[in-house]
C-alpha cells in the first residue's frame, strides 16, 4: 500500500503512517485503513491532489477541524476502504498522529511483555 502511494506522490511526501483504530493491535476497528501523509508544506497540495486523483483517490476537501485534506478510496458507492489525510509534517495534527502511534506501540509492548513473563513464570512453577 505505502509503496504505491510513495510511487504516486514521490517527493511530495515526507512520511506516511498507518494511523487510526486499525493501527492499534487488538482494538476494535472499522474496515477502513487510515493513513496520514505528511507533506513538507501545504504549497504542494495542488500537485498532490492531481496525482492522487489520477491514482483513483477522491478528494473530499479541506477538513479544517482535523487539519488537512481528506482523500478516500471508494470501490463502490457507500463503501470506503481507505482514508488518506494529508497534513503538514511539522503541524499539530502530525504530532498528534505520532503521539498516538507511540502510545499504542507502548501499550502493545507492555501487554505482550506482561503475557510473556506470566507464561515463563507459569512454566517454571510446573
Amino acid at each position: 500500500m505505502f509503496k504505491g502511494l510513495r510511487s504516486v506522490c514521490g517527493e511530495l511526501l515526507v512520511d506516511l503512517q498507518h494511523v487510526g483504530s486499525t493501527a492499534a493491535p487488538d482494538l476494535s476497528a472499522k474496515p477502513i485503513l487510515d493513513i496520514a501523509a505528511a507533506v513538507a508544506t501545504l504549497d504542494s497540495l495542488p500537485e498532490l491532489i492531481r496525482r492522487l486523483t489520477i491514482a483513483g483517490y477522491l478528494c473530499r476537501g479541506d477538513q479544517k477541524d482535523a487539519e488537512g485534506h481528506l482523500f478516500v478510496v471508494e470501490p463502490s458507492p457507500d463503501v470506503l476502504t481507505i482514508h488518506l489525510r494529508d497534513v503538514e509534517h511539522d503541524g499539530v495534527q502530525w504530532r498528534n498522529y505520532v503521539r498516538f502511534l507511540a502510545a499504542s506501540a507502548c501499550d502493545s509492548y507492555t501487554a505482550f511483555k506482561a503475557a510473556f513473563i506470566r507464561e515463563i513464570l507459569d512454566t517454571q512453577r510446573s
